[in-house]
């Protein structure tokens, strides 16, 4: 095998589209960006980059069960905490309108 046909290209970071697939989705990379836990190294005209190291640390953070997303935001795919949970109501005195 020659040195032209081993030849890899390491990508240093990735685009928004990699990043997400990367965090497990879009709307957690826009979380951990809205969380101020990552930002784009290159943030052009039309072009937004991630450092893979801050992609790393993102997930590291997530992988010790820590979440990204505001207790006031409901995660993606309809999962909400415990505390976002509705409260039970009192239903044997009703409320009469009048």
């Amino acid at each position: 095998m020659t040195a032209r046909n081993s030849f890899e290209v390491i990508k240093y970071g990735l685009r928004p589209g990699e990043a997400g697939e990367a965090l497990g989705g879009a709307a957690v990379l826009g979380a951990c960006e809205e969380a101020k836990w990552i930002k784009p190294v290159i943030h052009r005209h039309k072009l937004k980059v991630y450092a893979r190291a801050d992609i790393a640390k993102c997930w590291l953070r997530i992988e010790r069960s820590e979440s990204p997303f505001s207790v006031t935001n409901t995660i993606p795919g309809g999962i909400q905490p415990k505390r976002q949970g509705r409260r039970a109501t009192n239903t044997s005195n009703p409320v009469q309108m009048g």
